[in-house]
């Protein structure tokens, strides 16, 4: 059925300790929580985000001991570039998620554009919480023109591999 969700498309986080960045609602941690990963730490700026995202993962965490799959889930403030707040100190992760984080918070021209240095501030985090065999999956709903490749400048400029 195409309106299913192919589990076996998750199977790369079994086991796998997962960063949820820029998680808003925690959906996509969750789902990697829920089908094994060994640890998930949902991350977004202080605020109203991060408090759902506590909501949700305290449902899921009830959940998923009713069903015995995950064992950790954790939420901590991270934020990358002005006032970038990080609670998980120098952890590094197997996974990071970054799903729709590249966006125009505050549009100051039209057509809008993402904003370099917020990039490669995000490029240098993503950097330094992936483990050294670590993989980054990035979605982009493209609302930017050429965003997705700004993104790839900036994370080949700190020395990462784009596919």
């Amino acid at each position: 059925d195409s309106n299913c969700v192919d589990h076996g498309s998750f199977r790369s986080f079994r086991d796998q300790s997962v960063l949820d960045v820029g998680c808003g609602t925690g959906f996509v941690g969750l789902l990697a929580h829920l089908t094994g990963a060994r640890r998930v730490v949902l991350s977004d700026r202080p605020g109203r985000a991060l408090e759902l995202a506590r909501l949700n993962a305290a449902s899921a965490a009830n959940s998923a001991a009713e069903v015995g799959v995950g064992e950790a889930l954790e939420v901590k403030a991270l934020s990358w570039g002005k006032d970038a707040v990080d609670e998980t100190q120098g952890e590094v992760f197997d996974v990071l998620l970054l799903s729709e984080v590249l966006y125009v918070a505050q549009p100051s021209c039209v057509p809008w554009t993402l904003d370099d240095a917020d990039l490669l501030s995000l490029a240098e985090m993503t950097k330094a919480k992936l483990s050294a065999e670590g993989h980054a999956w990035v979605t982009y709903g493209n609302r930017e023109a050429g965003g997705g490749e700004q993104f790839q400048r900036a994370a080949e400029a700190v020395g990462l591999h784009f596919q």
